[in-house]
């Protein structure tokens, strides 16, 4: 997960570590990880952290939040689905 600062500082989350992490351009560096984040979609939810890019336009979910959520994007529908439908197992 990827969020900018502006982000970071208006959910109030605190930096936990620093560690590497290299964009699509290839660039590298060191970012600040934030978290814990929350996320929720519909009823499924995941406990994440993200790195803090400074200057990033777009909060970016990423692979292993939509794993956890069992989610999907859609390559047709370009929206997010189900990966075994959109029945979920229920927590005890």
């Amino acid at each position: 997960m990827v969020i900018n600062e502006d982000t970071r500082a208006k959910l109030g989350l605190d930096i936990v570590d620093r560690d590497s992490g290299t964009l699509a351009d290839g660039t590298r560096a060191i970012y600040d990880v934030a978290g814990p984040i929350e996320v929720i979609w519909k009823d499924r939810w995941t406990i994440c952290v993200a790195l803090v890019l400074p200057n990033a336009n777009e909060v970016l979910l990423g692979a292993i939040p939509l794993e956890a959520m069992d989610l999907m994007v859609h390559p047709r529908l370009e929206e997010l689905v189900g990966v075994h439908g959109d029945e979920v197992l229920h927590r005890v």
